[in-house]
Order: C-alpha cells, then structure tokens, then sequence
C-alpha cells in the first residue's frame, strides 16, 4: 500500500481497493491521511496511520498471535515471556510491564482496631507488591492494543512531530541491526537490572 501510494497517490490506492486486496475503511484511512497531507492536518494523518495500525495488529497478524497462544502446553507461557522481557525501539515508549505492570495485593492479619481500643491497629491494611512483570499478555488482541494505541503509537506521533530527523533515521536504519540490538544476548545486563531492581511494596492502612 505505501509504495502503491507513493508511486500513484490515491488513484493507486482506489485501484488495491477495487481489486479486492484491501477494503473500504482501509481507502478511507488512505484519503484521510492524503487530504491530512495536502492540507497540513496533521489529525487527518494521525486518524489514517491510527486505523492501518488498528487493521496490521487485528486483521494482519492477530491469527499468527493466536495460533502461539494455542499452542499446546507452552503457547501462554511462551507468549507471556515475549511479553516479559521485550523491549520497544521507539524512544520514549515504555515495556509491557512498565505500561501495565502486574500487582499483587494482600490484608495483612489482624483487627482494625487494637483490641479494647479506638486505636488503628498499624500493622493491619494492604500490601501491594509492584512486579517488573506484565500485567497481561500481548498475544491477546485486546491487551496488545491497549498497550500499543495508549503508549507506542503516542510515542511515535509525538517523535515524528518533535524530532523528525529521528524518527526518519530509524524508519531507514537496517532491520538486520535493529533485531540484532534488541536480540536477548544483547541486552542480558538491562534484563537482569530490570527483574532484580524493578520491584515496588506499598502499604495501605
């Protein structure tokens, strides 16, 4: 679709929809994205990318996600671990578990009140532990999405309207490299700094 459209504008794009290859909504999030263009409403081209993004993680790969999860015996823990320790390349974004971490939240025993007393009993409330885990997993449509449309795509927006340079620069870095930076091997010591120093323990009376 992108190369269609730079090499033929919207006509081309008409052209992929007539053909069956993509549908209504998708020529619509083009024009929105092309009138967004011609008249410098930066909106309309936020709106566009904001539905191809929508259509690439719910009707592109959502099967493939899915298809991992089924996975006998291993397709949620597996997926949940993807989850786990990623990382997203897009400065000023946050990990999954950043985003939505996961929290654990337990009474502690005792009375409200110190018996015999109208004293608060101090030691009995709820403790919250704060994990550097996520809270839920990215194989499933709805958590990814809330992740990506609240935090990533934000991120992005905000990264091409304040620093375009940047932002052209990574769009055009190698992919090869890109996957090769963030491959698990490269980035053992930011992994190990974030499950030992990234735990939280709040107590509420």
């Amino acid at each position: 679709m992108h190369e269609a459209y730079l090499g033929g504008g919207m006509d081309s794009i008409k052209e992929l929809r007539e053909a069956g290859l993509i549908n209504v909504n998708t020529e619509s999030a083009w024009g929105q994205i092309d009138t967004g263009r011609r008249t410098g409403d930066q909106s309309l081209i936020k709106a566009g990318n904001t539905y191809l993004l929508y259509r690439e993680q719910h009707d592109i790969i959502q099967d493939s996600y899915q298809a991992m999860y089924d996975h006998p015996v291993t397709g949620k823990a597996f997926t949940y671990v993807m989850g786990a320790i990623g990382e997203p390349s897009i400065p000023g974004t946050k990990t999954f578990a950043e985003y939505d971490p996961l929290k654990v939240s337990y009474e502690t025993p005792g009375p409200d009140k110190i018996p015999f007393t109208n004293w608060d009993n101090p030691t009995q409330g709820t403790v919250t532990v704060t994990t550097p885990l996520p809270a839920g997993n990215l194989a499933l449509f709805e958590d990814r999405w809330d992740y990506v449309s609240h935090d990533t795509l934000p991120a992005y927006q905000n990264l091409v309207a304040d620093d375009p340079e940047q932002a052209r620069a990574i769009v055009a870095s190698d992919v090869e490299g890109r996957m090769d930076e963030y491959r698990i091997y490269n980035r053992i010591d930011s992994l190990e700094k974030r499950f030992i120093q990234d735990w939280d323990v709040d107590f509420d009376q």
